[in-house]
């Protein structure tokens, strides 16, 4: 069976591992279009046909531009592998219906979707729902940070509607100098009069406590509230701020899946979810999610889940198999080759996966 997918983001780092996920086996043959605002994106090596969105300013223009590419290579399944661009797509969802009924997205309309679309909706729900999330506020005003902040405490601040460590900042009123967490990310740590130069009247945030201890992330796919499949990654990490890991390891944590059923039950989710979750002083304490792929989901087809084929088979009516999955695994990432008769260069793109500061 032919599919044709429209991919975006494809600029990603382990964009390669995504991609194996669609192309190593055999129900499928996919004809893969790409896009990305970075004319140099990584991905577009790899994928069957690029287009480039950087000199889109509009949503007007943002709408026109995705309607020409679905018209053009006959689209079957919209893919967006960023927050904004899942944002965009559920928001014009019903208008690229009108004009392509056949067409078809990774993600599914539900009630409670917008925990997933804004990190206030996310831990105002479970706060409701009784999901351990630890401390947090919301905040609208830059002086509500004086009442909220102990001098003698560490906190995270981040953006409501950011992710991939954008706009995230640790903290520390006994740090009398700001110090770059992250050498490509929007991500300090600083005193809170250091923070007053980055703070934007525009946007919300939330503060909540620093948790010392270990990372995790979670794959998820589920129906109507019910997880069909889960894989839980300890992540291998020297600097829990960066939006990827030198490495994970594959467990089985009956705590972290009991807490994500949880979730998933409560908000009738059906569709692909990745979670994060810290470890502090024996508590699992969920601190962030999304409703797309994971930029790591690649390490959940190495431990025999295929998240991205699980969905497409859902989307079209097709049975998926049960996994085997293959734990207390550790994989790491690294550079592949592959044969491309494209010839654009990434050098930009090799990865310096060790030069950031440990935390």
């Amino acid at each position: 069976m032919k599919k044709n997918l429209l991919i975006s983001c494809v600029g990603g780092l382990f964009f390669f591992d995504f991609l194996k996920c669609l192309k190593n086996q055999k129900d499928f043959k996919f004809k893969i279009i790409g896009t990305d605002n970075d004319p140099k994106a990584y991905g577009k090596v790899l994928v069957d046909k690029f287009y480039n969105s950087n000199s889109i300013n509009s949503e007007i223009k943002f709408f026109n531009y995705f309607k020409k590419i679905i018209k053009n290579e006959e689209i079957d399944i919209i893919i967006p592998l960023s927050d904004n661009e899942i944002r965009f797509f559920y928001k014009y969802k019903k208008d690229y219906l009108k004009i392509f009924p056949k067409l078809k997205f990774s993600f599914f309309e539900n009630q409670n979707f917008g925990i997933f679309l804004n990190k206030s909706n996310f831990y105002n729900f479970c706060k409701d729902k009784n999901i351990e999330i630890g401390n947090f506020s919301i905040i609208t005003k830059f002086n509500q940070l004086r009442k909220k902040i102990n001098k003698n405490k560490k906190y995270i601040l981040k953006s409501t509607t950011d992710s991939g460590s954008k706009n995230v900042f640790l903290i520390n009123d006994k740090n009398k100098k700001l110090r770059k967490i992250l050498n490509d990310r929007s991500c300090y740590e600083t005193n809170l009069d250091g923070f007053k130069k980055f703070y934007n009247p525009k946007k919300k945030y939330i503060l909540s406590d620093y948790y010392e201890g270990n990372g995790y992330d979670v794959d998820c796919f589920s129906i109507k509230g019910e997880v069909k499949e889960i894989i839980v990654r300890q992540r291998l990490m020297f600097n829990k701020f960066m939006y990827y890991s030198p490495g994970h390891k594959i467990i089985q944590n009956l705590k972290i899946k009991k807490l994500i059923e949880k979730f998933i039950k409560l908000s009738k989710y059906t569709g692909i979810s990745d979670f994060d979750i810290v470890e502090s002083k024996g508590k699992y304490i969920l601190i962030d999610t999304s409703c797309r792929f994971s930029g790591s989901v690649g390490i959940s087809h190495l431990a025999g889940v295929n998240f991205p084929l699980m969905l497409i088979k859902y989307i079209i009516g097709q049975k998926f198999d049960k996994n085997k999955i293959r734990y207390n695994i550790s994989i790491k990432p690294f550079l592949s080759f592959q044969i491309t008769e494209n010839d654009r260069m990434i050098e930009k793109y090799i990865s310096k996966f060790y030069d950031q500061i440990k935390i």
